[in-house]
């Protein structure tokens, strides 16, 4: 190999790195928020859990206080549960919906993360029975390898 094309090789290589670079987020906007909640928002509607799984961070928690007609019920889970009963939830529903409201944004200082609360309105049928759900829900979102992720989902759920 020569001088020239090591030096091409070199140069070619600092320039990808230094465009992958550049194109990496830095920091979360408000924008950056609405347009996950706008994914969020669509993939459940679609029941894509797939697409729903791809906005948690590997190690996201999520804790669910739910009060339902039956007794209240406190639940925690990492992804990987949360994917089974997400799974098991689309196979059990029909007439599912889910809508978003009141996303209040709060961007931390270092601009890597952000506190969102929201209020969301979910309606399905389950054997027949249509079922309402109010909940208010705080999120913590990161920006994990240039991608903003859910971190920690804390939900009061209330199902009428």
């Amino acid at each position: 190999m020569t001088n020239r094309t090591i030096w091409t090789s070199i140069l070619i290589y600092l320039l990808l790195f230094a465009t992958l670079s550049c194109s990496s987020k830095q920091s979360i906007t408000e924008q950056d928020v609405q347009t996950f909640y706008t994914n969020v928002e669509q993939a459940l509607n679609a029941r894509d859990a797939d697409r729903v799984l791809a906005l948690l961070s590997d190690d996201a928690k999520l804790n669910m206080q739910a009060t339902t007609p039956d007794g209240e019920q406190t639940l925690s889970m990492n992804k990987k549960d949360y994917a089974t009963n997400l799974q098991q939830s689309f196979m059990t529903m029909q007439n599912y919906s889910y809508r978003i409201d009141n996303l209040k944004i709060n961007i931390v200082a270092d601009g890597n993360a952000a506190e969102v609360t929201v209020t969301i309105t979910e309606t399905m049928t389950i054997e027949g029975e249509t079922l309402q759900a109010s909940t208010i829900e705080q999120t913590r979102l990161e920006l994990r390898d240039g991608k903003v992720l859910a971190v920690n989902v804390d939900s009061a759920v209330t199902v009428h």
